[in-house]
């Protein structure tokens, strides 16, 4: 993920990113001289959200 992915600015994102963390405890990325790499707690998170998302879709499918 980048800021210009986002429409974020990188420190925004940067903020956002560490605020996430703080609500979590837990990282949600590992920071290395190459990147970001998703942590555990990453990919439980994306996963609660991916979920998330289809419940809202399926939920929206029902309303119309």
């Amino acid at each position: 993920m980048t800021a210009s992915h986002t429409n974020y600015s990188q420190s925004a994102l940067s903020m956002k990113i560490k605020r996430l963390e703080q609500e979590l405890g837990a990282k949600v990325f590992d920071r290395t001289p190459v990147g970001l790499q998703r942590t555990a707690a990453g990919d439980a998170y994306l996963q609660f959200l991916a979920t998330q998302q289809q419940t809202y879709a399926r939920l929206m499918t029902k309303c119309a």
